[in-house]
């Protein structure tokens, strides 16, 4: 099992900034930089979309520290599973 992606849910500080962030999504990519694929995306924590800021895309080795881990499940090790399987077909 790859247990590489965090849960949905998850509060990060990412690596040169102060502000929390938590995931939201796995595999994004950023119109700006087409053919590049990321992680996660996530928005800023605690004003999520209320805001209405961009969204943010990063990868695990971007993240500094979790303040919180999102909630695991079968569910969850089952989708771990799953991107486990597509990665190696890449």
């Amino acid at each position: 099992m790859n247990d590489k992606y965090l849960p949905i849910g998850t509060v990060v500080k990412l690596n040169g900034t102060d502000k929390k962030f938590f995931i939201i999504g796995y595999g994004a990519t950023d119109p700006s930089k087409p053919g590049e694929r990321y992680d996660y995306i996530g928005y800023t924590y605690p004003e999520g979309f209320l805001t209405k800021e961009k969204n943010y895309v990063f990868n695990s080795d971007d993240i500094k520290l979790i303040y919180y881990n999102g909630y695991k499940d079968k569910k969850y090790k089952e989708m771990l599973e799953v991107v486990a399987k597509k990665e190696k077909k890449q």
